[in-house]
């Protein structure tokens, strides 16, 4: 809490808030949020993917699509396919 005088007779208390959950009552500021798929830095976005990628062909009730998952799935966890890539819209 800061306390700025406004005025010689006056004071202005501004009140810092912080995100917290709702919870456990904790913000997540020195803590951050836990990872659901833990993975070193230098496979922090391979390993979701080919996560995502085996979800998605398990689940998929397309055939011609589970197949083209399967293909990107194998590739993906051999690391032989190149990483999408995402660009912003402009």
């Amino acid at each position: 809490m800061a306390v700025r005088p406004d005025t010689p007779t006056q004071t202005q208390t501004h009140h810092h808030t912080y995100p917290a959950n709702p919870i456990t009552k904790i913000n997540w500021e020195h803590d951050g949020v836990k990872p659901d798929i833990v993975a070193p830095a230098v496979g922090a976005q391979q390993t979701p993917y080919v996560a995502i990628l085996r979800t998605l062909s398990t689940k998929s009730n397309d055939p011609d699509g589970r197949e083209f998952l399967q293909k990107a799935f194998s590739f993906a966890e051999k690391d032989e396919s190149e990483m999408p890539v995402h660009k912003l819209r402009q």
